[in-house]
């Protein structure tokens, strides 16, 4: 073989290296976005400094479509509405996820609206995950009347899973 045909066939092996390695992160980059978030969960939520009528740690509960909607409710005695919105992918098993809810006073008049917006990241089961949130509420005309920050953890609570395996600890 002459240095030129061994010049080349060296090339073209790296080329084919090359593709090989990048298929083979690719094929990772792959495996790993579909982890999917798409169903029911039910998080713990904790709050250093809790608003009104919200109690420091909560239970909610929150299902995503396979369309980007998101739904939430929770166990706390505060009189509000579900929360609805949207999420999306942000990365590798990372999402953001924002909905909003009426939150009524007494006589069940609207007094202000919540909104939260949730940075996910799930574990690489897919079976549970860990969210940092803000919530804003506003007054019913839009003003900002206060801010403040949680953090969750979640368990999937899918079709056939016992009340007590979706509880996270």
């Amino acid at each position: 073989m002459n240095s030129e045909m061994r010049t080349s066939a060296l090339r073209f092996a790296c080329v084919v290296g090359l593709v090989a390695m990048a298929s083979g992160v690719m094929a990772n980059d792959d495996a790993n976005n579909n982890v999917a978030i798409e169903g029911t969960w039910l998080s713990k939520v904790t709050t250093a400094n809790p608003p009104p009528g919200v109690p420091p740690v909560f239970l909610s509960m929150a299902t995503f479509t396979g369309t980007g909607q998101a739904m939430e409710w929770n166990n706390t005695t505060q009189d509000r509405s579900v929360g609805l919105g949207d999420w999306a992918r942000t990365g590798h098993r990372t999402f953001v996820r924002t909905f909003t809810y009426f939150v009524f006073g007494p006589g069940h008049v609207f007094a202000s609206f919540t909104q939260v917006t949730s940075m996910i990241e799930l574990a690489a089961d897919g079976e549970t995950y860990t969210a940092t949130n803000e919530f804003r509420i506003y007054s019913p005309s839009g003003v900002l009347l206060i801010t403040g920050k949680t953090t969750a953890v979640a368990n999937r609570c899918g079709l056939g899973d016992a009340v007590p395996s979706c509880i996270p600890a």
